[in-house]
């Protein structure tokens, strides 16, 4: 029995694992239908195959990079129908959303756009930008922050109606998990023991924690030779192989940086505040002074406080030399800027300064630049504490040992002075302007801050300028860079000593120290921002004297990708009000108009412009309304066959205050035209190039050629030098220089090139490194005007039945109409629209504004009429998107649109008629008739006509009697055919015919019936006319008045009658012997 029980058992249990195989491949979809993608972090691209659907496929790869994540994702859109929108978002483990950054390329292209606003819904969500039901072909590249897992949601996404409201045709969801590894532990147990990337390996980053989940023993190699870190490879895989336990061998040196995206955070060379306006307190030691200072001018403007300090008494009324002075706004007005100093007192002792700490509010210092390009403006806390005052020589006690201090430019990024302070910890906690918060770095993409000018004193820099991050985080330095990390000392013959270890020095001042310097970047150092809090230790081993300067930069220090160029079109003279469109008669277009841009109609005059609003100049953008007097809207421009215009290229150049630190050493401009358009060389002088102050650098070393109606244009090595020497100064970081190129319409209206040119411009960067980069501007347009005639209209309003409507009042609008044009409809139906303002290649709307007494609104209306760019074809197309194919006829000088057909028309539905009847009777006003008692009585309606139809009336609960669906403006006959029992039939037939009073109302003339009020109005309601009265009938037998002495004669006759009947009964019974 036993055995019968376990082979039972045995049984179930081989078919439930049986069932569970089946079942596991299926298990996915009871998951919330995800599929789970598992990428590891090895520093390699990842690929994978995302969904292969109706509406198109799509593949997804990654590679991870410092702080962030590159992807990439190709989507293949497949025709449809319906336009659908694609669109993608991702979200942390804990269903937070990941704010994804768009490559630069794809910003340019516009193809996406980001919600990047939390209190907008979709926030993180990426969008194409216009529907389509084209096949498509994308590449999205985009960045967001490292995290272990996440989930990537796909959807296609159709409008669902005129609202654009969006409906879900397609998603599906992507967990993926993101293995972290730093490089020092692989994936798989036998390759346990592999370490970190070497230094010297220009793509590496720097080292990270091992995985949570496992723990390592860590050996620091520092600035070992590739000797010993080969030596201490082989016993690290002998002690793993001895122990089981991992060992990480790590490289204490600055790893090289790589890096060639800017940063998100902009720390601003043209943010100023009020050095009286910043909030300064020091606690814990008491300061001898903290004195504001602003820079003063003298009446021709020049700076009167600017020094560089020798002195305690400059210290105290002077600005540094070393910090930047404003420029004059546009509006002649500077900002107010200077500096704050504290100074401590004279105690000499060690620690005098340990229990000081500093805190200063800069209320503005520059900008986070968010996914859309947008600057979102942030001011800082800075908080300075372990303060160390620096030892002094034993024959040098004064300047700038005596008296300590602390010296701030009111610009963040001029940075400081400090004297008589070896070290301090220097804590950095930025918040944004407009609600307070602080700024989230772990949120924030590519942030970072890099430390400038570390000059290297003593042998091999032991005394130099030096800078750590408390937390140990390693810092990136260029390739080639002054910089070591070590430790710093104080001279030894000094008062005392204090050795900095593991921190960032300068070894040497073999460096160009000026900001844009050709090396300057090789005595920086940068370090990646995260959290809300950053604190770094800034010091001096004391070789400069004890006093130091520190800038504050968020520039890379790497070779950087340009921004996008951008692309303008503009007229060879300025509009003027009055100007037509193709004549304007102003000023030469120069410099000042490069970013005007008055013949772009982007995306054909009726999306918006691709120019970036950062460009676009008041009363010159085209997608508003204040456009100044004789600037054509977007939809009016046009450059006809034969004209001369310019396309302006603008390219701005590293902004060395907030982009990078190094120049290119080549710059090139490449542009594709359109078809229809050519360069003109008529004068030798068809390209101009502006320098970032707007002078005509043009010169004869500059090789520009044009290939297949391509140009190229690669700037000579002066042109180079003028354009870099000009960035390096303040006034002009990260403008631009401009090209102007001066072409000519070729393109007909008549010729098989499209009437609409559009084409972008290219730049290319190269620097000394080999290291090249390509920006692609945003598109332009141009359209050939047609020299077709004007348009007039002529359509027709009509009833269902064919028949003329006459009073319906049209609205035309929209297109290039400037005031509404206004057409009723005349006794034959014509609607006119004659005033010949209409246009070919516009859209226009058709509203019906006013109905005619006894008709429904049409409700295919409002309507689109479409005339096409060359004037052969005219469409008419209703809210239902039905279309209507119209006939264009030449009028001589003009031409005219109408229905091709005679039966063409636009459609109102006649108001229905609706007669009631009540039965009265004549001798008793207030008798109603019920159903029942009209229950023999019968009513015919029919036209007055010969042989009109006849329909019988119908007799509701209430005993009304109707007669439904009629047409007012026909002539009726009631008969009453059987009347209700015991009632007269009606002698005459009753005839009704409707009219309009003075009033505009409708009333019925109704002959037959004497009672009956006449004429009688007509009730209205939304979709109907109903018509109410009542019909007197007479009784057949005409009964005595209530209450008459007759009626009592009658009653006794009938008694005794009724006695007499009764009595002969039962006498005649008897006698028969029945009762």
């Amino acid at each position: 029995m036993e055995t019968m029980k376990k082979n039972v058992w045995k049984s179930k249990w081989s078919v439930f694992f049986s069932v569970l195989i089946v079942l596991l491949p299926f298990a996915q979809f009871f998951i919330k239908g995800f599929t789970a993608i598992a990428f590891t972090n090895d520093g390699e691209s990842n690929t994978q195959q995302l969904f292969d659907s109706k509406y198109g496929k799509a593949s997804l790869s990654y590679q991870t990079k410092k702080s962030k994540i590159i992807w990439q994702m190709n989507v293949d859109k497949k025709a449809a129908e319906k336009a659908t929108l694609f669109l993608f978002s991702l979200k942390d483990k804990e269903n937070k959303s990941i704010l994804p950054t768009l490559s630069e390329e794809n910003q340019a292209t516009d193809l996406f756009r980001v919600i990047s606003k939390e209190t907008e819904k979709d926030y993180a969500t990426v969008f194409e930008r216009k529907p389509s039901n084209t096949d498509k072909n994308y590449k999205i590249e985009f960045s967001t922050p490292v995290v272990s897992g996440l989930t990537f949601k796909v959807a296609f996404n159709a409008a669902s109606n005129p609202t654009n409201e969006q409906k879900t045709l397609f998603t599906k969801e992507y967990p993926i998990s993101i293995k972290e590894n730093d490089g020092t532990q692989a994936s798989t147990e036998e390759t346990r023991t592999s370490t970190t990337k070497e230094s010297n390996d220009t793509s590496s980053t720097e080292s990270s924690s091992t995985s949570e989940e496992s723990t390592s023993e860590v050996k620091n190699l520092g600035d070992a030779d590739e000797a010993t870190v080969n030596s201490a490879k082989k016993e690290a895989e002998k002690k793993y192989a001895e122990t089981g336990v991992p060992q990480r061998i790590t490289r204490s040196a600055a790893v090289s940086a790589s890096d060639s995206s800017a940063g998100s955070l902009v720390i601003s060379d043209k943010v100023f505040n009020d050095p009286s306006k910043m909030e300064v307190s020091v606690t814990g030691v008491k300061p001898l002074e903290i004195v504001k200072v602003p820079i003063t001018y003298d009446s021709n403007g020049k700076p009167t406080n600017i020094e560089n300090y020798d002195n305690y008494t400059q210290n105290k009324n002077k600005v540094s030399s070393f910090y930047l002075v404003p420029e004059k706004n546009t509006d002649g007005t500077r900002p107010v800027s200077g500096k704050v100093n504290i100074k401590f007192s004279n105690d000499k002792s060690q620690d005098a300064l340990s229990k000081a700490e500093v805190n200063v509010t800069y209320p503005k210092v520059g900008y986070i630049n968010d996914q859309d390009g947008n600057l979102k403006e942030i001011g800082v806390k800075l908080t300075i504490k372990n303060i160390q005052r620096s030892p002094s020589p034993k024959t040098w006690t004064g300047y700038p040992f005596q008296y300590p201090s602390i010296d701030l430019s009111s610009n963040l990024f001029s940075g400081t002075v400090i004297t008589g302070i070896s070290s301090a910890d220097w804590n950095f906690t930025f918040f944004y302007v407009d609600n307070s918060e602080k700024v989230d770095f772990s949120s924030v993409t590519n942030g970072f801050m890099s430390f400038n000018s570390l000059n290297g004193y003593g042998t091999g820099g032991i005394n130099g300028e030096f800078v750590k991050a408390s937390d140990g985080r390693e810092g990136s330095i260029s390739e080639g860079s002054i910089i070591t990390k070590g430790t710093v000392s104080t001279p030894a013959d000094q008062s005392f000593t204090y050795t900095f270890s593991d921190v960032y020095y300068g070894t040497s001042n073999s460096f160009n120290d000026n900001l844009g310097g050709a090396t300057f970047n090789k005595a920086s150092v940068k370090f990646d921002l995260i959290g809300t809090e950053n604190e770094f230790q800034l010091g001096t081993g004391g070789g400069a004297g004890h006093r130091a300067w520190f800038t504050f930069a968020s520039a890379a220090i790497v070779p950087v990708k340009q921004k996008a160029p951008s692309k303008t079109v503009q007229p060879i003279n300025q509009y003027k009000d009055g100007d037509p469109w193709n004549s304007p008669s102003g000023e030469p277009s120069g410099w000042n108009q490069r970013f005007w841009n008055d013949l772009d109609r982007s995306n054909d005059g009726t999306g918006e412009w691709s120019l970036l609003p950062q460009y676009r100049v008041e009363g010159h953008d085209a997608d508003t309304e204040n456009l100044e007097a004789g600037i054509p809207k977007k939809a009016d421009r046009y450059v006809k066959t034969g004209q001369k215009y310019y396309y302006y290229i603008n390219q701005p150049t590293i902004n060395l205050a907030s982009q990078g630190l190094v120049l290119p050493t080549g710059y090139q401009i490449t542009d594709k035209l359109p078809a229809g358009v050519e360069i003109d060389n008529s004068d030798g002088k068809s390209l101009t190039l502006y320098d970032l102050k707007g002078n005509d650098i043009t010169d004869n070393q500059q090789q520009f050629s044009i290939n297949n109606g391509e140009f190229k244009l690669k700037l000579s090595s002066d042109q180079v030098n003028k354009i870099n020497e000009q960035s390096k100064e303040s006034a002009t970081y990260g403008a631009d220089f401009s090209v102007r190129v001066r072409v000519v319409v070729t393109n007909t209206t008549t010729d098989k090139i499209g009437d609409l040119m559009t084409n972008k411009a290219e730049s290319l960067f190269s620097y000394d490194s080999g290291t090249k980069f390509t920006a692609t501007s945003n598109s332009v347009q141009t359209r050939v005007k047609s020299q077709i005639k004007p348009f007039d209209l002529s359509l027709r309003k009509m009833d269902s039945t064919g028949l003329a409507v006459a009073g319906a009042e049209f609205t035309l609008s929209g297109g290039n109409l400037k005031n509404d044009l206004v057409a009723k409809s005349d006794d034959k139906g014509n609607i006119d629209f004659n005033t010949r303002e209409l246009i070919a290649g516009q859209k226009y709307q058709l509203q019906e504004s006013e109905i005619p007494l006894g008709y429904l609104i049409s409700d295919k209306g409002p309507w689109e009429l479409l005339i096409s760019e060359d004037g052969k074809s005219a469409t008419l197309t209703d809210i239902k998107k039905e279309k209507t194919e119209l006939l264009i006829t030449d009028k001589g000088d003009y031409n005219s649109i109408a229905f091709s057909k005679p039966n063409q028309g636009i459609v109102n539905m006649r108001k229905v008629l609706d007669i009631q009847l009540k039965k009265k009777d004549t001798s008793d006003s207030a008798k109603v008739f019920t159903k029942n008692e009209l229950s023999e009585a019968k009513f015919t309606i029919h036209e007055d006509i010969e042989n009109g139809k006849e329909a019988e009336a119908v007799i509701d609960e209430n005993g009304t009697i109707n007669f439904f669906g009629l047409d007012w403006t026909k002539k009726y006959v009631i008969e009453e055919m059987h009347a209700p029992a015991g009632y007269i039939k009606l002698d005459n037939p009753i005839k009704i015919s409707f009219e309009r009073n003075d009033e505009g109302k409708l009333i019925a003339n109704i002959v037959g019936l004497d009672s009956v009020e006449n004429p009688i109005k007509v009730d209205v309601t939304n979709d109907k006319f109903e018509l109410s009265f009542n019909v007197p009938n007479k009784p057949k037998v005409p009964l005595p008045a209530t209450g008459g002495s007759g009626s009592w004669l009658i009653y006794g006759a009938g008694v005794v009658a009724l006695i007499v009947g009764v009595g002969y009964y039962f006498l005649r019974n008897k006698s028969k012997g029945e009762a």
